[in-house]
């Protein structure tokens, strides 16, 4: 049986990031998605031009079918919006404890437009955060959510998140510098695994959406989340390594 993964996100039209992205990673594992529009992006790569948020009230219901209609394997949350949003969210998954629940905290566009405002970070925090098997922040992400922006302990960071509900947090070093890109997995017990690859010279949007959706589809096929996190970092890293070789980087 294909794993079946529902997927509540918002859509990128340039293709790049979101919805696009987690049904590519999800048939490349072989897995079935079913998507959930919580938001309607106009954007290219270099800048979002208009928004229009799905109400909330549709997206719950768009949830609520997708549930109805046969077993979900897991579920992977991307952008939001708005609290509105992640309240509907919330409250259609909460009587869902079975099933491993992935969420990618997208706060904002590459080009650095606000995906989530801060009535909306606040309701995620309280409302979402508890469901959460795996929280994928990436290190800026990490610092806003704590608000510590300039504060570079990630220990400290991790440490905070998870005392709010998920039960792991993956911090992505994507962001940070040196020759390699480190992410670090914690839990509410101390535990510690740390995951690392070569830094590539080149950029590609939508990682964090492919690697929150690669470990939704490797969770459904029974992996352990310390083997499901390598799996899905080692995705990444070769979708990237591909692109740089296209991009003619390396020979």
């Amino acid at each position: 049986m294909r794993p079946r993964i529902l997927i509540i996100a918002g859509s990128d039209s340039s293709g790049g990031a979101g919805l696009s992205k987690d049904v590519e990673t999800i048939a490349n594992h072989g897995g079935s998605a079913r998507p959930v529009i919580t938001a309607i992006t106009v954007q290219t790569n270099s800048a979002v031009a208009q928004i229009s948020h799905s109400a909330p009230e549709l997206v719950a219901a768009q949830i609520s079918t997708a549930m109805d209609d046969g077993k979900v394997d897991a579920v992977k949350i991307g952008m939001l919006g708005n609290a509105a949003i992640v309240d509907a969210v919330a409250k259609a998954l909460q009587n869902h404890s079975e099933i491993p629940i992935i969420l990618d905290p997208v706060l904002a566009a590459t080009s650095g437009a606000q995906l989530l405002d801060i009535a909306g970070r606040k309701a995620m925090t309280m409302r979402l955060f508890p469901l959460v098997k795996i929280l994928t922040p990436n290190r800026p992400e990490a610092a806003l959510l704590c608000n510590s922006v300039g504060d570079h302990q990630t220990a400290r960071q991790a440490r905070h998140l998870v005392s709010l509900g998920p039960q792991y947090i993956l911090m992505k070093g994507g962001h940070s510098s040196g020759n390699t890109a480190c992410d670090e997995l914690h839990d509410i017990n101390g535990y510690y695994q740390k995951y690392c690859t070569p830094r590539l010279a080149v950029a590609m949007r939508g990682t964090g959406c492919m690697q929150a959706s690669a470990l939704a589809c490797n969770l459904a096929a029974g992996l352990s989340v310390p083997d499901a996190c390598a799996t899905a970092k080692n995705y990444v890293y070769e979708k990237l390594l591909r692109n740089q070789n296209q991009d003619g980087v390396i020979s």
